[in-house]
């Protein structure tokens, strides 16, 4: 099999379908099989996921789980379920909007042994306003290194990337973390760079069951990626030790600063004054310009 399409899912019954009926319109030189992987839905998701496997038996392998496990595990539930030259992961209330978007990753990678993965732009889409916007600016550079990934935020969605099955790895700690998608990045992204599309092939969404962070949140990522940065610091080549170095050192600022807004509350409130402050005196500026 050149390619399995993987899909994690819970509590997903609203969207599910335009995720599946996304992949189904993929128009491909080659035969995909599509894996979904069922976190122990508690709504009608898994109900909606046999109607598509009984509609469309040769298409669908389903993993239908009992009891929800968490994103992570689905995940390498999902992934370690292929034995495909590649795959694409795709959560299951996101969708894609072109249909030559497989077809255009394998064709990139089956001509491009020097890239590990491609990935490309997607939109977002905001459930309650209707507004969109583009993922990632005009100018983001069409190569991506382990560097980029180590010192960066987040800039891949899951479902825009195609990489090489045979390099992901499960570190031991895996199920430790939250940030999944960057684990797998990193593991991946050690062998060789990563090349950008900038063709916009599918969409994020943005919903009402997304979760707001606060501070304590916030300290539990920041907590997580510096787990996993230590990880993978301790297993690639040497030469990378400044980079992940400098990016440990980030957060672990970033959650001593948390930190002390929890403790002093009125450090936020002080900032908040001292930002609009600073505001009113650049518009009274610019009026009298």
């Amino acid at each position: 099999m050149i390619l399995s399409v993987c899909v994690r899912t819970y509590n997903q019954e609203r969207f599910i379908a335009q995720a599946l009926d996304g992949i189904l319109m993929q128009k491909t030189s080659f035969p995909f099989e599509i894996i979904v992987s069922d976190d122990g839905s508690k709504d009608k998701t898994q109900e909606v996921l046999r109607d598509y496997h009984q509609r469309y038996p040769d298409r669908f392998r389903l993993l239908l789980g009992e009891s929800n496990q968490g994103g992570p595990k689905n995940l390498r539930k999902v992934i370690e379920a292929s034995q495909a030259k590649y795959i694409t992961c795709l959560d299951g209330d996101d969708y894609y909007t072109d249909c030559y978007k497989l077809q255009k990753q394998v064709e990139f990678l089956e001509a491009n042994d020097r890239y590990v993965a491609c990935f490309h732009n997607v939109m977002n889409v905001y459930e309650s306003t209707g507004a969109r916007s583009l993922f990632l600016p005009l100018d983001f550079p069409s190569e991506v290194t382990a560097e980029d990934v180590i010192s960066k935020r987040w800039f891949m969605p899951i479902h825009s990337v195609m990489m090489r099955r045979e390099l992901v790895s499960f570190p031991t700690w895996y199920e430790e973390i939250v940030n999944d998608d960057y684990v797998v990045n990193l593991s991946v992204v050690m062998h060789g760079p990563y090349y950008y599309m900038p063709d916009v092939m599918a969409a994020y969404r943005h919903h009402d069951a997304n979760i707001s962070i606060g501070y304590s949140d916030q300290l539990l990522i920041d907590g997580k990626l510096l787990r996993i940065l230590e990880g993978f610091s301790t297993i690639y080549p040497q030469e990378y030790m400044p980079v992940f170095e400098k990016r440990m050192q980030f957060f672990r600022e970033e959650m001593a600063f948390y930190e002390k807004e929890m403790k002093h509350p009125w450090r936020k409130w002080f900032r908040f004054k001292t930002y609009k402050r600073m505001l009113k005196k650049l518009l009274r500026k610019g009026l009298k310009v």
